[in-house]
């Protein structure tokens, strides 16, 4: 009996065709093979590696992945590290092969620029990468894994700065109890301290410039890689269709770059911006509800991109209402926050 032919497809029509053993996923047969697909966890976590079947039948090893929603799963994605064709199959990626070689991840050595608290759980730290990398590529939206020093534990975060802004690099980091990232910047970390870091990952990114209007939904530190996205359109003086900001946190204390947000609607004169509270508060005048509440009718059509990041619920709820109002599945990019995990 022969082994299953997995036929990958790329977003530019590029195919390659590999041969999947019983005992491999999609993913180290690929990498067996030389095909260098986008991954990073290998546990299925970080949904670096999904994939849309588009023919034969594949299965997962476990279909309860945090990093795929339900209707994920109902749409035929497959995390590719965890999958295991039964026969002859075609998997469609949603990138072009030549992303591949451009945007490769690298390890390199990076210096604490600077480091300062936003408030009493978000800390922005800028990193000066080594003088080798200054010509590295990300797309707006990828994220870099950064090590503890003197550990083997590394840890996602987004860039909330651009490709242009290079050597310098800029993080949003939710500082957790006892987290070993969280413990290092604390207590520990100082200017021009070294950092090993790895990158760029992540599927979830923007890889063009919109044809149509654009609503970037943030919760808490989840507006890093969304502020990306923004900066990126402002570098690009993209005035074509309207952008709709929406930036929301569970209480008063949580809020930060409030400044930082106001500055960029003189950036962009087509940015629509809406900040808002769960909680109410009396020294609060603004919104109140979740940040994916309120985006207008006008805003949503059959063009709209949406780029929405935060806690699972909510980026579960913000899918289910904007396909409910009719945007594409194909238009609506997301990424949720996922639990640290040990090792690369």
């Amino acid at each position: 009996m022969t082994n299953p032919q997995v036929l990958i497809q790329f977003a530019d029509d590029t195919t390659r065709r590999i041969e999947v053993a019983p005992d491999q996923t999609v993913l180290q047969a690929a990498l067996d093979a030389g095909l260098q697909l986008f991954h990073q966890c290998k546990t299925g976590s970080c949904g670096s590696c999904v994939g849309t079947v588009e023919n034969g039948v594949v299965r997962m090893r476990s279909d309860t992945s945090i990093a795929l929603l339900p209707r994920e799963i109902e749409q035929r994605k497959v995390l590719t590290c965890l999958a295991q064709p039964e026969n002859d199959a075609h998997i469609r990626m949603d990138y072009g092969f030549n992303e591949l070689q451009r945007y490769r991840p690298q390890r390199f050595r990076a210096w604490v620029e600077d480091i300062h608290r936003l408030n009493d759980s978000v800390v922005e730290l800028t990193l000066e990468v080594d003088e080798a990398e200054r010509d590295a590529q990300f797309l707006p939206g990828m994220y870099y894994l950064l090590r503890v020093p003197n550990t083997d534990i590394w840890r996602p975060y987004s860039m909330s700065s651009t490709v242009e802004q290079l050597p310098s690099m800029r993080f949003l980091i939710r500082l957790l109890d006892d987290g070993a990232m969280s413990t290092y910047l604390e207590k520990e970390c100082a200017i021009d301290a070294e950092l090993e870091i790895d990158g760029p990952h992540g599927a979830f990114k923007m890889q063009q410039p919109p044809q149509g209007p654009v609503v970037l939904i943030a919760g808490g530190t989840g507006l890093a890689p969304v502020l990306s996205i923004l900066d990126t359109l402002a570098e690009m003086r993209w005035r074509a269709h309207p952008i709709h900001l929406h930036f929301g946190v569970n209480r008063l204390s949580e809020l930060f770059y409030l400044d930082e947000l106001a500055a960029r609607l003189e950036w962009l004169p087509n940015l629509n911006l809406r900040v808002t509270l769960v909680e109410p508060h009396t020294d609060w005048q603004g919104a109140l509800g979740y940040a994916t509440e309120g985006v207008p009718d006008a805003a949503l059509g059959p063009d709209t991109e949406v780029f929405l990041c935060g806690p699972p619920p909510m980026v579960d709820a913000a899918v289910s209402s904007l396909e409910a109002r009719g945007i594409p599945p194909a238009h609506i990019h997301f990424e949720s926050f996922i639990p640290a995990q040990e090792g690369i």
